[in-house]
C-alpha cells in the first residue's frame, strides 16, 4: 500500500514538473521580441564638387554642366539653392539651378577660366552631381576627355598613366579653400616607390590650381600609380593623360581615382553566356 502511494506521489510530482517546463515554453514562445527601430536615413545637407580644369589653351573647348537629379529623398524639405561658380580668377563665371530637375552648365572655349566649383545646399543636395568635358580638335590634347566632378579629400590614389617619350601625364591639384594646402604626390612604378623629392611639400595656395608633370618628378616610366595625400588642408585632385605620336596627338582623357591599395580586392566582371 505504501510502495503503491509512493508511486502515486511521484506519478503527481512527475506531471506537475513536466506541466511546469510545457508552460515554461509555451509562455516564452508567446512572448513577443522586441524589433529593433527602423534605420533612419538623414539626406545630406551639402555637397561641394571639384571641376578640375576647365580651359586650358585657345584650342580646348570645355563645358562643366551640374544637374539636380529629381526624386531622391530629402528633396521635399525644406528650401535649397545649387549653383556652379569658378574660384577666385581672372576671370569668373556662374550658374544657379532653379530646382530638382534642373540643369545648367558653364562654358569655356578658347579661355581660361579657374577651377569650377559645384555646390548644393539643403533640399538640392540630395541628387547633386557635376560633370566636365572637353575637346581638342587641333591641339596636342586632340580628342575628347570626360570626368566626373569629386568632393575634396585629404587623400586620392590613381592608377595610370606613364612619362615615356609620347606621353604626358599631369596631376592637376585644386585647393577649394581659403587657406593653403601642403600636398605630397606619391609616385609608384612596377618595382615600388619611386625617388621624386619633387613632388614632396606642394604648396597649393588658396582657392588655385598647381599642375605638375609626371615626366619632371620621374621620367621614363611605362607604368605608374600616385598616392596623392594632403599633409594640410583639403585638395580636388585629378589625372590628366596625354598621348602623342611624333607631333601628332593620339588621344587624351582624365584618369579616375581607384581604391586604396587592400589584400581583398573585387572585380566586377561579366557573365558568361549570350546576350
Amino acid at each position: 500500500m505504501n510502495k503503491l502511494r509512493s508511486a502515486r506521489v511521484l506519478v503527481v510530482a512527475i506531471a506537475i514538473t513536466a506541466l511546469v517546463v510545457a508552460g515554461g515554453w509555451f509562455i516564452q514562445l508567446r512572448t513577443p521580441v522586441a524589433e529593433p527601430p527602423p534605420l533612419a536615413i538623414e539626406p545630406i545637407g551639402s555637397s561641394v564638387l571639384i571641376c578640375p580644369e576647365p580651359g586650358a589653351n585657345a584650342e580646348l573647348g570645355v563645358r562643366v554642366t551640374a544637374a539636380v537629379v529629381p526624386g531622391q529623398p530629402g528633396q521635399d524639405a525644406g528650401s535649397g539653392s545649387a549653383r556652379l561658380e569658378t574660384l577666385p580668377g581672372k576671370t569668373s563665371a556662374e550658374a544657379a539651378i532653379v530646382g530638382p530637375g534642373g540643369q545648367v552648365e558653364i562654358d569655356a572655349f578658347g579661355e581660361k577660366l579657374p577651377p569650377i566649383r559645384a555646390i548644393a545646399v539643403g533640399s538640392y543636395a540630395p541628387g547633386f552631381i557635376a560633370d566636365q568635358w572637353g575637346r581638342d580638335p587641333r591641339g596636342t590634347g586632340r580628342g575628347l576627355a570626360s570626368t566626373a566632378c569629386a568632393p575634396a579629400a585629404s587623400e586620392f590614389w590613381f592608377v595610370g598613366g606613364g612619362s615615356v617619350v609620347g606621353r604626358q601625364t599631369r596631376v592637376v591639384l585644386v585647393n577649394p579653400d581659403e587657406n593653403a594646402a601642403v600636398v605630397d604626390v606619391l609616385i609608384y612604378g612596377t618595382g615600388g616607390l619611386l625617388d621624386a623629392p619633387g613632388g614632396r611639400g606642394l604648396v597649393v595656395p588658396p582657392g588655385s590650381r598647381l599642375a605638375v608633370r609626371l615626366d619632371a618628378l620621374t621620367p621614363g616610366e611605362k607604368s605608374t600609380a600616385f598616392h596623392v595625400i594632403a599633409r594640410t588642408g583639403r585638395i580636388g585632385a585629378a589625372i590628366d593623360d596625354q598621348q602623342m605620336s611624333g607631333l601628332q596627338s593620339v588621344g587624351a582623357d582624365w584618369i579616375s581615382p581607384a581604391a586604396a591599395p587592400a589584400t581583398t580586392v573585387y572585380v566586377p566582371g561579366v557573365l558568361p553566356g549570350q546576350g
